[in-house]
């Protein structure tokens, strides 16, 4: 079990261990790791991090926790009870380390628990529950908090209110020509308020992150599935005969979308079978 370690011979201060950079690529390492809620939830009660824990080792249980509520998401058999146990447990260790919803450094970890609770309760239908979590998750941030803006007009973007999204986007002032992360904000807002054109101009050409998003444009441009079917096809041409990601099996799923949802694209079959 991986735990955080500093240099010295006494145990590091708290203020050494919980701080944004090191929380944030945590998290990030352990998004990209693969197993399914229960299994963090299992590792988070581990003997070595609940018997007089140390600083770092509270923070790992927390980080746990709260990656198996961002994988409860797609695990709709997870009953509603173990949800709820596994958010007041994560929000009883931010309390212990006196880490406030307002007014703290860290307060954007609880809005990060409220907003993972916030994604459980769409999927499942629960439309008022998904909304008042957010709301929450809103209060909680503080607006010095690194990324979390960001995050916000992401939350915006997925409740198809692109309007509300552009608008958060100029009052944070990120400059699109040189940010990549802000360019494809702006075009994504701009592509769902139905304006493709205005959203390509915001793409760059040599940024790798922007290649999905400008075939998305085109294909309302152009009511063709060229653009992403030759994009699919280069990365399943490339990955034969090892295994396909994760992320080229939802490209495979929103161009099969696509060609469901236009018309003109129902008889097109460029793209690999779902089933192959």
């Amino acid at each position: 079990m991986e735990t955080f370690t500093v240099l010295g011979a006494r145990e590091p201060k708290k203020d050494q261990i919980w701080q944004s950079p090191l929380i944030l690529s945590e998290l990030e390492r352990l998004r990209e790791e693969g197993g399914r809620a229960a299994d963090f939830l299992d590792r988070s009660h581990s003997p070595v991090l609940l018997r007089d824990p140390t600083h770092a080792e509270t923070l790992q249980t927390f980080l746990y926790l709260l990656e198996a509520l961002r994988r409860m998401k797609s695990e709709a058999a997870i009953p509603r009870e173990t949800v709820s146990k596994t958010f007041e447990r994560a929000k009883a260790v931010l309390e212990s380390q006196k880490i406030k919803p307002k007014g703290s450094r860290l307060s954007w970890l609880h809005g990060e628990l409220h907003r993972a609770m916030s994604d459980i309760h769409k999927t499942r239908g629960e439309t008022w529950r998904s909304a008042w979590h957010l709301k929450m998750a809103s209060r909680a941030e503080a607006a010095e908090t690194p990324g979390v803006d960001e995050r916000q007009v992401k939350a915006l973007i997925r409740m198809a209110n692109p309007s509300a999204a552009l608008g958060l986007l100029d009052a944070l002032n990120k400059p699109a020509n040189t940010d990549e992360r802000a360019g494809w904000l702006y075009s994504e807002c701009y592509r769902l308020s139905g304006d493709p054109l205005a959203a390509l101009a915001y793409l760059r050409p040599e940024a790798a992150g922007h290649e999905w998003q400008r075939a998305r444009c085109e294909v309302q441009i152009t009511r063709s599935l060229e653009p992403m079917a030759a994009l699919v096809h280069s990365r399943y041409l490339r990955a034969r005969p090892r295994p396909v990601t994760r992320a080229w099996l939802r490209r495979l799923c929103e161009a099969h979308l696509w060609r469901l949802c236009l018309p003109e694209m129902a008889d097109d079959r460029r793209l690999p079978r779902l089933a192959s």
